[in-house]
């Protein structure tokens, strides 16, 4: 029998189509995603022509810019700078120009400020807006809506919110253009421009006193130094202003005297000037005034004559400094009867024959009123009587006014005679206090003085003779030892430029030596007040000024600083992270540092990690963190640059993670047990399951690799003596995990 051959199954094949109902289906799946298609092709393309615009508006601005400071002035279009021309929309990009630097041959250098003026607003109807001046230029497309009256066609030009209505000649629009412009600063710092000249001391400059020596340095900043300084107007009334910027002299507001008095209370001195650079800068005017304060209001008589009954009696008080004129009168205690004071402040009568002993003293105050100030002071005189065998000889007293002055001014001599009239003579002799005949009070004006002086007046009729004196003080009293006063002008000074030091000397004159010495500032002698040049000053310089005469010495300094075109630099804060921290851990100290500007610096901090505090003057970080976080401080660092302190900001970021317990995680790939601190039996942990590990007890926990826990593992037990660094994720979560080499990351 031949063998029986199984029946093969072969798979059948089946051929079909798509049903109805499926092809229906297909249909209306396209149908939807035609309709989809169709309804986003608008948006899409809207989109893709408002970029497009933007970077043409963006690519125009950076050419107009460019060429601006490469040639110092604006191109006249767009095609002169280079720039492409239409927006997306087939349509012009607009450029307007501020009429100051619009062509050759402006250059944005000697330009300080333009007239055009951008409004940005800050509403949706644009009733508020921040103005941006001295705009240089501005480039914009009018839009898809081809309307540009939202934005204008001359200054202020207006950028609004974009989509916030606006109507323009009766129509209603949505705003839609594209703007953007450029500040002439911009362009100026792109050329290199110097800071603009400007005139940086006050309108009202430092006060004076009349009659006195006074000094004062002009200062500028900005444009090239040195400056020079305009002489034509003169400050007059004693001083003067040369090129360098100095005013100095001898203040004389009131040239009718030589007291220190004014005829009101205070008075000033008009200085009108400009400056100039070397960089060819328009020359900047200035117009202040010096305040300047009479001397102090003082009594100068020292002591009253003596007076005789029954004989005439006259004495005249005197002043000095203040506001002339005087008004003098009785304050206190009582004249000797039958004499009276006067306003003018002369003392004058008979005296009467009281019957009183010899010698008898009248004390008495006596107020000197300028209407703006009074003094007051009290005197004596002596009556004598009648019989007393001085009766009839003539009794002089004499005063001088001012009794102190400067070398080189005068002083008034006043007499007053009593048993007079009376011959008088001097000595010494000085000016025209020579002598006189029959007086019985007057006046003589001495000649300049280089030194104290005491005058003495001999007085003679037939009755007899007597005399009496009065001294001129030149410089201080003798026991007072000088004192000074330094100061630099300009001051911060342009790197490589000189700077002009002033003194001025108290108790003087007196001799002065400096130290370092620069220039022509080595020494001086007899001075009271002066100035002189440094040399060249390349960095900070700190200069001394001793001062000596017969009566002791004196010491005085000042520091120059250094900058950039005479201003000062910038700080900048050197450090560039800050270390972070734990909660319930100190913080690492850490001292924050700093360059530039003018020391001394001055620290602060805002939304620092609560705990931590920044020491204002020596920047050291330090304390306990509370509250576990990621903080973002703005570290703040001021200068104490003498034209205007300038800052700097810095920000930081300090993760404080939790301190109390880590979470440690076993990613060994198998089996281990801890022991040691809050472990106190031995603990399984298997692979990346976790455990906690106590702050207190993270020196104190070992692993090991054996339920019993005798065999320590060969990795290194749990440590925390470094830092844990933040993970990728960037958080500090307080989570640990334990890899190969058992150390710690943060997980």
């Amino acid at each position: 029998m031949s063998p029986i051959c199984p029946s093969t199954h072969m798979p059948i094949n089946r051929s079909r189509g798509f049903t109805l109902v499926e092809l229906a289906i297909v249909l209306v799946v396209i149908g939807l995603l035609i309709g989809i298609g169709v309804s986003m092709i608008g948006p899409l393309t809207k989109r893709a022509k408002l970029i497009e615009t933007r970077e043409a508006v963006k690519q125009a601005k950076e050419a107009v810019l460019g060429y601006a400071v490469k040639n110092g002035y604006l191109p006249a279009d767009l095609e002169t700078a280079g720039a492409r021309k239409l927006d997306a929309w087939g349509r012009d990009i607009l450029l307007y120009r501020a009429s100051e630097i619009d062509a050759s041959p402006e250059n944005a250098c000697g330009v300080t400020a333009t007239s055009m003026v951008v409004r940005e607003c800050t509403s949706s109807d644009c009733s508020t807006y921040n103005t941006k001046s001295n705009i240089a230029f501005i480039v914009y497309s009018i839009g898809e809506d081809a309307n540009g009256a939202g934005t204008g066609a001359s200054s202020p030009f207006y950028v609004r919110i974009q989509g916030s209505p606006y109507t323009d000649a009766g129509n209603n629009y949505e705003y839609d253009d594209v703007v953007l412009y450029v500040s002439l600063d911009e362009i100026r710092t792109g050329m290199g421009c110097p800071q603009p000249l400007a005139v940086s001391s006050p309108a009202a400059l430092t006060e004076g006193e009349e009659d006195s020596f006074y000094s004062y340095s002009m200062a500028a900043i900005g444009g090239k130094p040195p400056y020079t300084w305009n002489t034509g107007t003169q400050p007059g009334s004693g001083i003067a202003l040369n090129s360098s910027g100095l005013i100095s002299g001898v203040i004389n507001v009131n040239s009718a005297s030589s007291t220190g008095e004014l005829t009101t209370c205070t008075g000033s001195i008009s200085v009108t000037t400009s400056v100039t650079d070397t960089a060819g800068s328009a020359a900047v005017p200035y117009n202040g005034t010096i305040p300047v304060r009479p001397k102090p209001l003082t009594i100068t008589t020292q002591t009253l004559p003596a007076g005789t009954e029954n004989a005439a009696y006259s004495a005249t008080l005197s002043g000095s400094g203040g506001r002339s004129s005087y008004t003098w009168t009785l304050t206190a205690g009582s004249l000797p009867p039958g004499l009276n004071l006067s306003s003018g402040g002369v003392i004058s009568g008979t005296v009467s024959n009281d019957a009183n002993t010899t010698g008898e003293q009248y004390n008495f105050t006596v107020q000197l009123s300028d209407t703006c100030t009074t003094v007051s002071k009290s005197f004596t005189i002596t009556i004598s009587d009648d019989d007393s065998p001085v009766t009839n000889m003539p009794i002089c007293t004499l005063t001088a006014n001012p009794d102190s002055i400067t070398p080189g001014l005068t002083s008034t001599l006043t007499w007053s005679i009593n048993n007079g009239p009376a011959d008088g003579s001097f000595s010494p002799t000085s000016g025209t206090c020579t002598s006189f005949t029959g007086s019985s009070g007057g006046n003589c004006t001495t000649a300049a003085l280089a030194a104290t002086t005491t005058f003495t007046l001999t007085v003679t009729n037939a009755q007899g003779t007597s005399n009496c004196s009065a001294t001129v003080y030149v410089g201080p009293p003798t026991t007072i030892p000088p004192s000074c006063t330094l100061q630099a002008s300009p001051n911060p000074v342009s790197i490589g430029n000189p700077t002009t030091l002033i003194w001025n000397i108290s108790n003087g004159p007196a001799d002065g030596s400096f130290s370092p010495t620069s220039g022509g500032c080595t020494t001086f002698s007899n001075s009271y007040g002066g100035n002189c040049a440094t040399a060249n000053i390349s960095s900070n310089t700190t200069f001394q000024l001793t001062v000596s005469n017969a009566n002791g010495n004196g010491l005085c300094a000042t520091t120059v600083y250094t900058g950039i075109s005479g201003v000062c630099t910038v700080p900048s804060i050197t450090n560039s992270s800050l270390p972070n921290g734990r909660s319930g851990l100190a913080y690492t100290s850490t001292t924050l540092s700093g360059s530039g500007g003018v020391l001394p610096y001055t620290w602060s901090w805002t939304g620092n990690p609560p705990g931590l505090t920044l020491n204002t003057s020596t920047g050291v970080i330090s304390g306990t963190p509370t509250t576990p976080g990621v903080y973002t401080p703005t570290v703040t660092l001021t200068d104490s640059c003498p034209t205007g302190q300038q800052t700097t900001n810095r920000n930081y970021t300090i993760a404080i993670g939790r301190y109390d317990t880590y979470n440690v995680r076993n990613l060994t790939g198998g089996s281990i047990w801890v022991r040691g601190g809050q472990y106190a039996a031995c603990t399984l942990r298997s692979n990346n399951q976790t455990f906690g590990v106590r702050r207190v007890d993270t020196s104190s926990v070992s692993i090991y690799t054996n339920a019993a826990c005798t065999t320590p593992a060969s990795l290194s037990s749990v440590s925390y003596s470094t830092v844990i660094p933040v993970d990728e994720a960037g958080d500090r979560d307080g989570n640990v995990r334990i890899n190969a080499s058992w150390s710690l990351v943060d997980e």
